[in-house]
């Protein structure tokens, strides 16, 4: 019974979106952390990108694997911190 009821808020909140008032106070804070969070991105991989290429030069060859390993842990990582970072950003 909750989830459908929870369903139908989710749905219900896309209809509010359309009402002339709302549209500035929901679009422009969406956008805003949007394109913050975004561009953040953006340079965060290309940070972790360096980062794990001058680790990976200085492992030896057999462990080379340990790249792949690392990858999806650093992007596990990133997507619960900016998604905890994101709520509290905008229910502050």
């Amino acid at each position: 019974m909750q989830i459908t009821q929870g369903m139908e808020y989710f749905f219900s909140g896309f209809k509010l979106i359309s009402q002339k008032g709302l549209k500035r106070f929901v679009l422009i804070p969406l956008l805003i952390n949007i394109l913050l969070f975004g561009s953040s991105l953006f340079f965060l991989f290309g940070w972790l990108s360096d980062g794990f290429n001058a680790v990976n030069s200085m492992l030896p060859e057999w462990l080379s694997w340990l790249e792949w390993l690392m990858w999806p842990i650093a992007v596990l990582v990133v997507l619960f911190s900016y998604s905890m970072l994101f709520t509290v950003i905008t229910n502050f």
